[in-house]
């Protein structure tokens, strides 16, 4: 059997995946034979192109990072400025393991944590 993927034709919107397709389908509906089983481990949907693509890996942001570039911590970044590169070495791993597990971000999240 045929695997579909059974999308909104407007969006793009993904709404099922299967090898049984209902006929007809509802008129904002469209079917898309697939060329086999997508798998959704690795793969997700991409509604611009309307096929299956590799799941792109995760990014995640370093909060490390933010204290040297966010302008709301002028005054760490100018502190810093002040130490020799292997002291601020020192205190970046201090900071580091300081934030342990929530050192890194999603993009969405804020750089505050709490």
């Amino acid at each position: 059997m045929a695997w579909h993927a059974i999308y909104v034709a407007a969006t793009g919107r993904l709404v099922s995946v299967g090898e049984i397709v209902v006929s007809p389908l509802p008129g904002a509906l469209t079917d898309l034979v697939l060329a086999g089983e997508p798998n959704l481990s690795n793969q997700v949907w991409d509604t611009t192109t309307k096929t299956f693509i590799t799941r792109p890996g995760k990014v995640l942001i370093d909060r490390l990072d933010d204290l040297q570039s966010n302008p709301n911590y002028n005054d760490l970044q100018a502190a810093l400025a002040t130490l020799s590169a292997p002291n601020r070495t020192v205190v970046r791993n201090a900071f580091g393991r300081l934030l342990n597990r929530v050192r890194f971000r999603n993009p969405g999240e804020p750089v505050e944590i709490g």
